[in-house]
C-alpha cells in the first residue's frame, strides 16, 4: 500500500511540475564590418505593429540586413573599399528611402529586385550612403532606409 501511495504521489508531482517552455530568440543582425560608414538601416524600427498598426517598419534583423566591406556592387562602379548591402523587404512592406536632405522620401525598387545601398569608405564621398533605384536607373545620396508597412 505504501509503495502504491508513493508511486501515486510521484505521478501527481510529475503532472503538476512546471513544464519548461522553449525560448525563441528574436532574429539578430550580422556583425557590421565597415569602418568609416555607419549602419544605414533605420535603427528606430521596432517591428510589426509598433509603434502602431498603421505606422511601423521591420527591424534590420527581420529584413534581414547584412553589410559587406570590399569591392562594391556594379552600381558603385565596382570600386574597392565600399560598404554595401542588398536586401529585399518582407511581404507587406515597401522600401522607404529618406534622402540626405532629410525631407524627401522616395520608394525604393518596385520591380522586385533586391535593394542595393552602398557607401564609400574613402575618397571625396566617404561615409555618404547611396541607394540605386532600378526603376529610374539613378543613385541618390540618402540618410536612412527602411522596410515600411504598406
Amino acid at each position: 500500500m505504501f509503495q502504491q501511495l508513493l508511486i501515486f504521489l510521484v505521478l501527481i508531482e510529475a503532472l503538476l511540475a512546471c513544464i519548461p517552455t522553449q525560448q525563441i530568440e528574436p532574429p539578430t543582425e550580422a556583425p557590421f564590418p565597415c569602418n568609416v560608414c555607419s549602419k544605414i538601416y533605420n535603427s528606430g524600427c521596432q517591428g510589426f505593429g509598433l509603434p502602431s498598426a498603421s505606422n511601423w517598419c521591420s527591424t534590420a534583423a527581420q529584413v534581414p540586413v547584412s553589410y559587406t566591406l570590399g569591392v562594391g556592387p556594379s552600381e558603385a562602379s565596382s570600386l574597392p573599399d565600399v560598404c554595401s548591402s542588398q536586401f529585399t523587404c518582407p511581404a507587406g512592406t515597401f522600401i522607404k528611402v529618406t534622402l540626405i536632405n532629410g525631407v524627401t522620401v522616395i520608394s525604393g525598387n518596385t520591380n522586385g529586385a533586391p535593394q542595393v545601398v552602398y557607401c564609400f569608405e574613402t575618397g571625396a564621398y566617404a561615409a555618404t550612403w547611396w541607394v540605386h533605384i532600378d526603376d529610374d536607373d539613378h543613385s541618390y545620396d540618402i540618410s536612412s532606409i527602411e522596410c515600411k508597412n504598406l
